[in-house]
């Protein structure tokens, strides 16, 4: 997961979801993949100090898969190519 975000094709915000996303695209022998990052989302999780619940701020990847069509990431109104290409 590492290497594919450094060596990622392209870099696009995703201006639909309410959390804001990042998609990192990225060539893999099966095809071109995606990697979702969340910014700034809000986990609940357990002190371990007190074992009080308290909400923690972090970035963290929600879902990848293997595109066949990039033609949906190529959408002006609802995604902006930060870095990178989609070609």
């Amino acid at each position: 997961m590492v290497s594919s975000l450094r060596q990622r094709r392209a870099i696009i915000y995703d201006r639909q979801q309410a959390t804001p996303a990042l998609l990192y695209v990225f060539d893999r022998v099966e095809g071109t993949g995606k990697l979702v990052v969340y910014i700034d989302g809000t986990l609940k999780v357990r002190n371990e100090l007190n074992g009080k619940r308290e909400k923690v701020n972090t970035n963290l990847i929600r879902t990848g898969k293997i595109l066949q069509d990039l033609s949906a990431l190529r959408n002006k109104k609802v995604y902006d190519l930060l870095w990178g290409r989609l070609d």
